[in-house]
């Protein structure tokens, strides 16, 4: 069940729960740990994680990656040692960029994961994302393809490529509620697309000339993830190496944070122009990339490590809400009613 909350500073207030896990007492507290190393490394992980992000206010495009990038790890790495009750062992980032010189825009960098059980990567994946099968592949454009909350500036920069990222909204009736996908949302033919787990959940789909209409199957667990504002996407494979594959959020943030840190601190001949003067509208999805980043990390970190599914919001999209709608027949009683007890009262 997730728990929409109202505030009118999410992040201040998302920060305010995660540093909590700054101090020793508290840290014992909520996880019964007392090992004084574990707790050192949680509260130091977290407390340098905050000032990170919170430095990449203070520089350009430049070097905020490079910042961010470290942001996460860190949360990451306290949030693994809080899941797992111990200190975990990275010795390096898991994954390298290459043809960086060659490619002609920022998205088609490939970034190649390695199976060090060392490395970040690895690490990170056993933790938040159930040790999930991945190709040792990936290009950037690919990993925002998973982020619902840039779906739209993701189509209309990378024309004809769809994201991976399919919006649904909640209809809200009286006696029940119902799921529909708009048909203006979709690249190519539903039955085309394959979508995590969606026959776990959902019965067969109907179609209208506006709507794909989805209805949940009695019992299963709901499948989706949400936008910073509560808005439900489904997520769609990719294929690779002829098997589907597909990332989770932690994943996509992790490795798309990585990739954009690494161009910024090696690779200044391809990454200053760019920042400079970009040519290929990339700029505005990768600045819009950096604020997700910064809003909806701590904000997934926090739910994991507290197995609360809370959102943050000062608005909620998404949802029709239709439960108070009387129908035909409600407002037929209703006056029938009405009409009795007038003449009643003759």
């Amino acid at each position: 069940m997730v728990d929409h909350k109202y505030s009118e500073n999410p992040l201040s207030d998302i920060w305010k729960r995660l540093l909590k896990y700054s101090y020793g007492s508290n840290i014992h507290k909520e996880t019964g740990i007392d090992d004084e190393n574990i707790i050192n490394s949680i509260s130091s992980s977290i407390i340098q994680a905050h000032e990170y992000f919170t430095a990449s206010h203070d520089v350009t495009l430049n070097t905020a990656p490079l910042l961010m990038y470290y942001g996460c790890v860190n949360l990451f790495f306290g949030a693994t040692a809080i899941l797992t009750k111990s200190v975990p062992i990275i010795e390096n980032h898991g994954a390298t960029i290459t043809n960086v010189s060659s490619s002609n825009s920022i998205g088609e960098i490939e970034i190649h994961l390695s199976g060090s059980s060392e490395g970040a990567f690895s690490t990170f994946n056993r933790i938040f994302s159930n040790n999930a099968p991945f190709p040792r592949a990936w290009k950037i454009y690919e990993l925002f393809s998973y982020i619902p909350d840039i779906k739209y500036e993701f189509e209309e920069c990378y024309s004809g490529i769809r994201s991976n990222c399919i919006p649904i909204e909640i209809v809200k009736r009286k006696n029940d509620r119902l799921e529909r996908i708009q048909l203006t949302d979709l690249k190519e033919d539903f039955e085309n697309i394959s979508i995590v787990d969606f026959e776990k959940a959902y019965l067969t789909p109907q179609q209208t000339n506006k709507y794909i209409i989805l209805h949940q199957k009695i019992d299963s667990d709901e499948i989706g993830i949400f936008s910073i504002g509560g808005q439900k996407s489904l997520i769609a494979y990719t294929e690779k190496e002829k098997k589907d594959f597909y990332l989770n959020q932690f994943m996509s943030f992790f490795l798309g944070l990585y990739s954009l840190s690494m161009l910024s601190r090696y690779y200044p001949t391809k990454w200053y122009p760019f920042v400079q003067k970009d040519d290929t509208g990339e700029k505005g999805l990768i600045e819009d990339f950096l604020a997700i980043s910064e809003r909806k990390l701590p904000n997934l970190i926090l739910n994991l490590i507290t197995g609360k599914e809370i959102h943050f919001s000062s608005n909620t999209v998404g949802t029709v809400d239709l439960s108070k709608d009387y129908d035909p027949d409600d407002v037929k009683k209703i006056v029938h009613d009405e009409i009795n007890k007038s003449r009643g009262n003759l």
